[in-house]
């Protein structure tokens, strides 16, 4: 069969058995299927007896060869096949724990007949989650569902990074949750240093290297000679740090940390920063060099905060940093996962 083919059954003539035959392999086949029930004329069962029965006179009086009095008797027997049944239970539970890639491998081994309302959408979840927002894009147009919040280079791609991190957190992959942190962490203290504004803003500070391919922000010792910012740090590193004094080198979160504490007159966005700071300190390393059981628990034990609350900080100083951020984007994951399970629904 090709694609676009259909098979049909007739479930109305031959043996009990035989019908029964059909209607299991209906049910339980994993090729969509249409089983057809076709009623007699007088809507009752034939009468089979068959002795003296001239077939060419029947046939020649049959009203069904008259297009105007034919009868359409035909009425589909609507039985869903077990196994589509059971997959996309399978697919709905993946989705709900926002295992999309397993969901997808789910539904490329189904017939294309049964997974066209949804199949593209988990795919646009799996190219979401690995940041290929090409291929999100694509989707987008072409399945006219948009489960991108934010717009624009930049900002999309800073926001998607910390929804990726709640996503760790809500798949109970603790390890990897505490080891995304410190890109975010950076990011999100230097947009609080600039919504601050003024001397506080770092980009005036720094230069951009490139190392092996990679893009990495350093201090630029030139630019914060004199300058209140590298007072600032030379003091705290001098007296309450490493003894020397600032060094300069690559942008660390314990050195935008130190600003904010300077310059913020916020007393809850310094404690947010500050407490942010600490779980980086305390477990992020712990999680990235050593073999450790990463929980929910211990993750409280060494903090005092747990995954949840550690989410419910990011969250907040994003609101003070990044305005344009409604508080309803957080929940963009949801959104899509409620989507997806809405068109299994429909299939």
């Amino acid at each position: 069969m090709d694609p676009e083919d259909k098979l049909l059954f007739n479930v109305s003539s031959g043996t009990p058995a035989m019908k029964s035959a059909l209607l299991v392999l209906g049910t339980l086949g994993e090729y969509p299927v249409q089983m057809i029930q076709v009623a007699t004329p007088t809507r009752k069962m034939n009468d089979h007896n068959h002795k003296d029965y001239d077939v060419e006179l029947a046939w020649e009086c049959d009203e069904d060869n008259d297009p105007n009095l034919v009868e359409n008797r035909c009425s589909e027997v609507h039985c869903p096949s077990l196994l589509v049944m059971k997959n996309e239970e399978s697919i709905r539970g993946l989705i709900k724990a926002y295992d999309y890639s397993a969901a997808l491998v789910v539904a490329k081994s189904m017939n294309s007949e049964y997974t066209k309302n949804y199949l593209d959408l988990i795919d646009m979840a799996a190219k979401r989650e690995l940041f290929d927002f090409k291929g999100v894009d694509q989707l987008i147009r072409k399945t006219d569902y948009d489960c991108v919040p934010v717009k624009g280079g930049d900002s999309r791609k800073a926001f998607e990074y910390a929804l990726s991190v709640q996503l760790k957190w809500n798949k109970r992959q603790y390890a990897d949750f505490l080891r995304a942190l410190t890109p975010l962490i950076v990011d999100l203290f230097e947009d609080v240093l600039k919504e601050i504004g003024g001397k506080a803003e770092v980009e005036q500070y720094t230069y951009i290297r490139l190392d092996e391919g990679k893009k990495i922000r350093k201090w630029d010792m030139k630019k914060l000679s004199g300058t209140e910012t590298f007072e600032t740090l030379n003091n705290h590193y001098l007296f309450e740090g490493n003894g020397k004094g600032f060094q300069g080198g690559p942008i660390y979160s314990d050195q935008l940390n130190v600003l904010i504490q300077h310059y913020c007159d916020n007393d809850r966005v310094k404690s947010l920063t500050e407490s942010l700071r600490k779980v980086e300190s305390q477990v992020r390393n712990m999680a990235a060099h050593e073999i450790v059981a990463i929980t929910d628990e211990f993750i409280k034990e060494k903090t005092g905060f747990s995954g949840e609350q550690i989410v419910h900080i990011i969250e907040e100083l994003y609101r003070f940093s990044n305005k344009a951020i409604r508080a309803e984007y957080w929940d963009s994951y949801k959104k899509m996962n409620d989507e997806i399970i809405k068109k299994l629904s429909l299939s």
